[in-house]
């Protein structure tokens, strides 16, 4: 499974000094359905209904329009270096 973030929330969690195994690990909370998720920096997860419905729309992209949106700086993979 692709884990992307925002080019927004990207530079948000840059100056957070949110880390990208961070964000595995809150990914990985929330796949085993825990509700409440603390990333630090006074960053949490709670209303997981809500990234349920993005990420089912974002599922919903065909992977040629994806791959575009990666490749136009819209989502950055989790864990790849992201600097630009």
């Amino acid at each position: 499974m692709k884990k992307l973030k925002t080019k927004w929330f990207n530079k948000w969690a840059k100056k957070q000094k949110l880390s990208n195994e961070k964000l595995l690990l809150a990914i990985e909370d929330i796949q085993n359905n825990l509700s409440s998720v603390n990333l630090g920096g006074g960053l949490s997860i709670v209303r997981l209904k809500n990234l349920k419905i993005l990420a089912k729309d974002i599922l919903s992209l065909d992977d040629k329009l994806l791959s575009a949106l990666i490749n136009d700086g819209i989502f950055v993979h989790i864990g790849e270096k992201d600097e630009k």
